[in-house]
């Protein structure tokens, strides 16, 4: 993957904020998934150490339904750091008293103007897409679902309207077409990261460039996943349905099924070649599964029966010779 950084403008902003010094600014730090804990980890090995942390609050997960706080709770409690989870952070504005800046990375609220407004230099956003495209809550799943051959992270001014506020700078990320939710997230964390800390420090230098007012002509909407997004149509073209096994990764992997039993597809690649849709064909070891264009050979998969743990194609051929035998149609 190539990397490229592009500041907007060489000029330099004539805010208010742009004369004052970061180094003395109390800045304030609101995130929650994973993606947020990599920039916030960096964000503490520097001088821009956020003073305060705002995170969602705990709630059930998993198959147990246990509550969790989020990674961003847990990491900021594991270094010491002051941190709040208000069900709504519009109604205890009192947390952000005293702010200068608040910076935020996949938070889960949006932000209303009354909260914008309390830091005095209000928020910068740091956003895992080249926006305008892919505004809104699953931009990394959008850009694996829709084939972009590219990406980046934007650093944004946070307004009243989601994701449209002026860009500050973007770094540009080229695409192998091979990658996940998981694996580009972490990318984009990391690079994000920088890209803010870049940001902060032409900030404390006075040369903080003028934002780039965002066309939103061209802005496209990421819209948030639900769980039966994630259901496989076998009468789609293989490469589609490789993107929605790599986009849902993570969290909600993609899954098929036959006789009541749920199929999770975890990893997969794309094979040439004309086979009928949804139907199971074996050869020797391997199990592929056709689709209206080329079909998918399985490595990995999740069934709800057993344990439920992840396993090898191999071993789920041998434990389940009904569902991974040649001739089996899955439901489509």
């Amino acid at each position: 993957m190539d990397v490229e950084t592009i500041s907007n403008s060489a000029k330099t902003s004539e805010n208010e904020g742009s004369s004052i010094s970061l180094t003395k600014l109390k800045l304030g730090f609101a995130g929650s998934p994973a993606f947020a804990v990599s920039i916030l980890a960096a964000l503490v090995q520097t001088e821009f150490c956020p003073i305060v942390v705002f995170t969602q609050p705990p709630k059930p997960t998993g198959r147990g339904q246990r509550i969790r706080k989020t990674p961003v709770h847990d990491f900021a409690e594991s270094i010491n750091i002051s941190v709040g989870s208000p069900p709504n952070i519009a109604k205890q504005l009192s947390l952000l008293a005293g702010l200068d800046l608040l910076v935020v990375a996949a938070y889960g609220q949006i932000l209303p103007e009354s909260v914008i407004k309390t830091p005095r230099f209000g928020c910068v956003n740091v956003h895992p897409s080249l926006l305008p495209r892919w505004r809104g809550a699953t931009p990394i799943e959008h850009t694996i679902l829709s084939g972009d051959t590219k990406t980046g992270v934007s650093i944004m001014q946070v307004v009243k309207q989601l994701d449209a506020g002026p860009v500050y700078a973007q770094c540009n990320l080229n695409l192998t077409g091979l990658e996940t939710t998981h694996s580009l997230t972490k990318i984009l964390a990391q690079e994000g990261a920088q890209l803010l800390i870049e940001h902060l420090s032409n900030r404390r230098n006075n040369s903080t460039p003028e934002p780039t007012p965002q066309d939103s002509n061209q802005a496209s909407y990421a819209k948030r996943l639900r769980k039966e997004d994630a259901r496989i149509n076998w009468l789609n073209s293989a490469t589609q349905i490789d993107r929605q096994i790599r986009a849902f990764y993570d969290h909600n992997p993609a899954f098929t099924s036959k006789n009541d039993v749920r199929i999770r597809i975890l990893t997969a690649n794309v094979i040439p070649g004309s086979f009928e849709p949804g139907v199971v064909y074996c050869q020797n070891s391997e199990v592929l599964v056709g689709t209206a264009e080329g079909g998918i050979r399985v490595h990995a998969v999740q069934l709800n029966l057993g344990k439920g743990m992840p396993m090898s194609i191999k071993q789920a051929k041998n434990g389940y010779k009904t569902l991974f035998t040649s001739g089996v149609q899955f439901e489509t």
